[in-house]
């Protein structure tokens, strides 16, 4: 099973081939991606209704779809990798989707640097940087043993 990157960023692997014929993997930017922005499901159901925007190439304008998986633990505004078996992974605490509150953009951060009490993130679109005290992130982090 190959996997490429997806948010919610939903991004589905397109391998290339180099000119002597070796496969390539995918760059982050020739791979669709998607921001959920949804996730609608019953407790007792199995089933999830995904609203999503498919963040592909660079146009600003980015419309919303609609999916249903066969899951419901999806967490609304998560990003995800999406596999060739159309899977999705999360990627949180790794890669964030968020509002940036310099260029007032929907961005995607990592975690550059963890001073004691905050966890500075960076954008991998604009690198504007962003402090993030709440304990929920660090607990993330510890727990994929980031911190």
């Amino acid at each position: 099973m190959a996997v490429a990157v997806v948010g919610i960023a939903l991004l589905t692997a397109a391998r290339g081939s180099s000119n002597d014929g070796a496969q390539t993997a995918p760059t982050v930017t020739a791979v669709p991606s998607a921001s959920a922005t949804t996730v609608a499901a019953h407790p007792s159901a199995t089933v999830a209704a995904l609203e999503y925007r498919e963040l592909t190439g660079d146009h600003p304008v980015v419309p919303t779809r609609t999916m249903t998986m066969p899951r419901n633990d999806l967490e609304a505004g998560s990003l995800y990798l999406r596999d060739s078996d159309h899977e999705l992974h999360l990627l949180r605490p790794f890669l964030i989707g968020r509002d940036c509150p310099t260029c007032r953009l929907w961005s995607t951060f990592h975690v550059d640097r963890a001073p004691k009490d905050k966890v500075i993130l960076k954008s991998l679109e604009h690198g504007h940087v962003v402090e993030d005290a709440s304990p929920a992130l660090r607990a993330s982090l510890e727990h994929v043993r980031l911190l």
